[in-house]
């Protein structure tokens, strides 16, 4: 990789030995070290190379994607362990149909604290949807080798785009 007018080696400390065994060990001496086997001998480094922008720039959609969905869980869970509390159970039902099911069957009691919990949670799955369309035009068109991948029993779009 070049920066600046430099050559950048990142190096991969999974394949590096002698990092932990040594007794003096501080910043400044990692860094003297690696420092001088960069010089001397930069395969000893076992150098990685980074994705390009356009793949990283990828990967944060399915990454986004990822955070939305552990928000929707954890407003889901939240929301059935809060009427729970009250002595009521939810009933049980998929992440899409979440809102219409439970919606009905809030206690009239916590009903106007949790509507907007149930609300927000119907939102997260209409902007997931949105990252799913995103996510499968992706995979059909830039990256047609993720078909290959999606031939396996079990492997979709996600899987096989990350």
């Amino acid at each position: 990789m070049v920066g600046c007018g430099h050559e950048v080696l990142v190096a991969n400390p999974r394949r590096m030995d002698g990092t932990k065994r040594c007794k003096r060990k501080n910043d400044r001496l990692d860094a003297h070290k690696l420092a001088r086997l960069g010089r001397v001998h930069p395969q000893s480094l076992f150098p990685i190379e980074h994705r390009g922008t356009e793949v990283r720039q990828d990967l944060v959609v399915l990454r986004a994607r990822d955070a939305l969905v552990s928000v929707r869980t954890e407003l889901m869970n939240t929301t059935r362990k809060l009427v729970k509390s009250m002595g009521t159970r939810l009933p049980n039902c998929s992440s899409p149909s979440f809102p219409k099911k439970v919606e009905e069957a809030l206690p009239a009691e916590v009903r106007e604290a949790l509507l907007p919990l149930v609300r927000l949670a119907e939102e997260l799955s209409d902007r997931i949807k949105v990252y799913d369309e995103r996510i499968e035009k992706l995979g059909r068109e830039k990256y047609e080798h993720t078909e290959l991948l999606r031939q396996v029993k079990g492997v979709g779009p996600l899987t096989s785009l990350a």
